[in-house]
């Protein structure tokens, strides 16, 4: 029997944590204290380059949360972030001739600053919606993460293009917290939680608009060292881990089918179901292992109702996830 090779960690290049640094120390906190706490040295991260696994960039964020008594931490950091701090992939952001091209290379390029997370901008209409999540579902929880980078792509979004610029709506996948009047202030936009993604609903009309021209030569050579560091990846992505973005996009937004999974990903159906296999896993088994994890963190966290649980999950309704729940459980969903 072939054993297979040992999971490859998901990492993020060093220069994330610093908004962070520089906020710890405006605070007076040790960052090297809390470094050492997750497992870390500074002395290993001096170089922005350097890459550390992102379950512990993750679970520090929340802890610097924690320990400030800060909820909005994440979000107060994004509006600090200027193109420089998040490297040659924010100044290809802010170089960008429009809003569409930005999202668009952001998208493309995200790995090469932090693996196992997801992002696209996808036509929803005349507008379009940007997703960003983390592809490793057991990676809980993540609120700080995803709030720091919705309001990253704000601050950006207002920095290198319009100073009134502001999304449709904004998603999260996390439950409310208590900072709703911050948030309101952010993102000039309402807000949602216990959704089944992080998103931006971004109007198409700005989002076209023409700000400046591009450069091509520069551009080039940003792209050029960006793919380098792609190469030398913080993301070791395979056929499951794209299947696993996907769902994250598209679940409770419309069905993700082994069809349309397949034409995303560019290869037949069957050569993805053949490819699921030799990993261990197919489709169906991915939805629902998503679906069940899903489902018992908001349970467990109460502030969601059964109906939108059901919706975030793309369940017709709720009766159809009391179905699911107890046919993966044993027992019906109750709250903890």
């Amino acid at each position: 029997m072939t054993i297979p090779p040992a999971p490859q960690v998901a990492m993020v290049r060093a220069s994330v944590l610093t908004p962070l640094r520089q906020l710890l120390t405006e605070h007076g906190l040790r960052f090297e204290g809390l470094l050492a706490h997750h497992g870390m040295r500074a002395a290993d991260l001096t170089d922005p380059y350097a890459k550390l696994p992102l379950a512990r960039y993750l679970a520090l964020f929340e802890d610097a949360a924690a320990r400030l008594g800060d909820e909005s931490l994440g979000l107060r950091l994004g509006m600090r972030v200027r193109p420089a701090d998040i490297g040659p992939m924010g100044v290809l952001f802010s170089l960008s001739p429009s809003l569409q091209v930005a999202f668009e290379r952001l998208s493309k390029y995200v790995r090469s600053l932090q693996g196992g997370t997801s992002s696209r901008l996808v036509a929803a209409g005349p507008d379009f919606i940007w997703h960003y999540g983390v592809s490793l579902t057991g990676l809980w929880p993540r609120r700080q993460d995803a709030e720091f980078t919705l309001a990253t792509c704000c601050q950006l979004a207002r920095s290198c293009f319009s100073s009134l610029w502001r999304p449709l709506e904004v998603h999260f996948e996390h439950a409310p917290g208590g900072h709703a009047a911050l948030m309101q202030k952010i993102f000039r936009a309402p807000v949602y939680f216990n959704q089944s993604g992080n998103r931006l609903l971004v109007e198409g009309e700005g989002l076209r608009r023409l700000h400046r021209a591009d450069d091509p030569g520069l551009t080039y050579i940003l792209e050029r060292h960006i793919e380098d560091l792609m190469a030398h990846g913080t993301d070791p992505h395979s056929v499951r881990d794209s299947v696993a973005d996907l769902i994250e996009q598209h679940l409770g937004q419309k069905p993700v089918t082994l069809e349309s999974a397949a034409f995303e990903l560019g290869m037949t159906a069957r050569t993805l179901q053949r490819r699921l296999r030799g990993e261990g896993t197919s489709l169906r088994t991915m939805i629902q292992e998503h679906r069940n994890l899903r489902a018992n963190r908001q349970l467990a966290d109460k502030s969601a109702s059964l109906a939108e649980i059901a919706q975030a999950l793309g369940y017709a309704d709720r009766t159809v996830l009391w179905r699911a729940y107890k046919r993966w459980e044993g027992k019906p969903p109750r709250r903890t």
